[in-house]
């Protein structure tokens, strides 16, 4: 029982950290990219963590393969997950921005 509630502390922190780490980047590439091209206005962090959360929601597929993986692996792996992706996603883009 407490190893559950655990992993759900754990997963409700990773998500508002994914959330987080994810708006600000929205936030930079947005500035970056949409602002300079299509004139809209500039994203705030919340404002880009509602974007980033609308966009999650329409395009969300999910899975139905079986998963045999242990709760420490998965919550670990969604960890590595939710750094990895948006910090690659910025150096990428900072490289285009540093072209455009």
């Amino acid at each position: 029982m407490l190893k559950a509630i655990g992993a759900l502390v754990v997963a409700m922190v990773l998500t508002i950290y994914s959330s987080l780490l994810t708006g600000w980047v929205l936030s930079i590439i947005w500035g970056w990219f949409i602002v300079k091209i299509f004139g809209l206005p500039v994203l705030s962090i919340p404002s880009a963590i509602g974007v980033a959360i609308v966009v999650s929601y329409v395009t969300h597929q999910v899975s139905t393969k079986e998963d045999d993986r242990e709760i420490g692996e998965i919550l670990g792996k969604g960890f590595l997950y939710s750094t990895l992706r948006p910090l690659i996603t910025l150096g990428l883009a900072w490289v285009v921005h540093l072209f455009a």
